[in-house]
C-alpha cells in the first residue's frame, strides 16, 4: 500500500507545490481507514488479514492508486500550446 499510494502523494506534491495536500491525503486516508471503516467491519477471524488497516485489501486498492497515478503522467510536464 505503501509503494502505491506513494505515487499519489509525490504527484500531488509536485502539481501542488505544497506539501499540505500530501498531508491532507495522509489524514483523510487515516480518518477513513481508522475512524469510519475499522469499526464497521466485524471480526470473522481472518478479518484483520483482508479488510482492516494492514489487510490485503488496502494493499490491493492502494496499488490500483499507484497505477493510476503513474499513468497521469508527470505533473511539472507543461504542455506546448
Amino acid at each position: 500500500m505503501v509503494m502505491g499510494m506513494s505515487f499519489a502523494f509525490t504527484w500531488l506534491r509536485l502539481k501542488s507545490d505544497s506539501l499540505w495536500t500530501a498531508v491532507l491525503l495522509h489524514g483523510g486516508h487515516n480518518f477513513i481507514i481508522q475512524i469510519v471503516l475499522d469499526p464497521l467491519t466485524l471480526d470473522k477471524g481472518r478479518t484483520f488479514y483482508y479488510a482492516t488497516e494492514f489487510g490485503i485489501g488496502l494493499a490491493a486498492a492502494g496499488m490500483i492508486v499507484g497505477l493510476v497515478f503513474l499513468n497521469i503522467g508527470n505533473p511539472l510536464h507543461k504542455k506546448m500550446a
